[in-house]
């Protein structure tokens, strides 16, 4: 339960907020009852929530909205696809288990026997061939090469020529390949890849169903950031970089930037929420912060604030996102200790507002 030092450092938080004109919330949301917690906070004071690992996030967000999806869930990609086509480096290292999830095991359905899976790699490093037999295509692809690669292989697709610079031979091949899946699936990280790339991408997904059946799959590495989009979307109508300053959310991914935000001065204060052991960064040291974490932050002169708080799924029960099936799950603490959650130090603040 919240002690005698947390009550007078949420007041303390309250009265801070109360004075700001323009606060930012951002950090390391975690799991749903935080962001919800966040975005209600962020109403009541007029402010604009953000999430440290935003951008990949809308970087898909931004795909969806001009160009149209065709996306899959991992568990449904794990069950059904026979062919695999891996774009870059990052979602190897934002997901280190995901050969071992997607690629461990034949598909289940379509099938009177559970075939070896394809997998065609576009990557700078070469993908391991030890995942139960998978026949590995690699291609050793630097990350400025992949738009050329994606836009000849979506040319070949459709029967069109491609410049004398790339490999038509082998584009061919990777080309058929693709074709001849019953079940193809694109996994890709949005971080890694630019938004024409991500655009030339989804229109050889879109290529590939005139005659087969193809989805794609974003791996994020920070699993939070997704959790806070959805609930952005249910509560909004918005992803993250949504402001209430007028009152109704508005986003903008540019103007409600946290750091843009800060560093303009347009943001007089802030609450940062801290991953373990993670101290809130440079340059937020301009305005007053709360620190919302795990540990003690180490502060400055002013009227800067910390509040310790516990882990989802470690001090409490939480709702967070999980990228195995694709949505949100409820986790049980594992070593339950009574502290606050995020969500419940953002709520008293709230409750203490003016």
């Amino acid at each position: 339960m919240p002690n005698a030092d947390f009550d007078t450092a949420v007041a303390k938080a309250a009265r801070l907020l109360s004075r700001s004109d323009h606060p930012v919330i951002g950090g390391n949301i975690a799991d749903a009852a935080a962001a919800i917690a966040a975005f209600r906070l962020a109403k009541a004071i007029g402010g604009v929530v953000d999430h440290v690992a935003a951008e990949a996030s809308l970087h898909d967000q931004a795909l969806l909205a001009d160009a149209g999806s065709m996306l899959v869930s991992p568990g449904e990609a794990r069950q059904r696809a026979d062919t695999f086509l891996l774009i870059g480096d990052e979602p190897l290292k934002a997901w280190p288990d995901l050969p071992d999830f997607l690629f461990g095991e034949g598909p289940r359905h379509f099938f009177d026997e559970t075939p070896k899976r394809r997998i065609v790699a576009l990557s700078s490093r070469e993908v391991g061939r030890r995942h139960g037999g998978n026949e590995v295509v690699w291609r050793k692809t630097d990350a400025g090469d992949i738009p050329v690669l994606l836009g000849a292989l979506r040319a070949r697709i459709v029967g069109h020529p491609v410049a004398q610079a790339v490999d038509g031979a082998e584009t061919d091949r990777l080309a058929e390949t693709l074709k001849a899946a019953q079940f193809g699936v694109a996994l890709w990280s949005s971080g890694e890849l630019d938004a024409l790339t991500l655009e030339m991408l989804t229109g050889l997904i879109k290529d590939l169903n005139a005659e087969t059946r193809w989805s794609g799959l974003s791996i994020v590495e920070d699993t939070g950031a997704v959790c806070a989009t959805m609930v952005a979307g249910w509560m909004n109508g918005f992803p993250l970089r949504t402001g209430f300053g007028r009152i109704y959310p508005e986003h903008d991914a540019w103007r409600f930037e946290a750091r843009r935000l800060v560093e303009s001065g347009e943001a007089d204060a802030a609450v940062w929420i801290a991953a373990p052991g993670e101290a809130p960064p440079a340059w937020l040291g301009g305005i007053p912060i709360i620190v919302v974490s795990k540990d003690s932050a180490p502060l400055g002169a002013g009227e800067s604030v910390s509040l310790v708080v516990g882990l989802p799924g470690v001090d409490y029960d939480s709702v967070v996102y999980d990228r195995r099936i694709g949505t949100l799950v409820r986790v049980a603490a594992t070593a339950p200790t009574g502290v606050p959650s995020v969500a419940d130090a953002l709520d008293r603040i709230a409750a203490r507002l003016p």
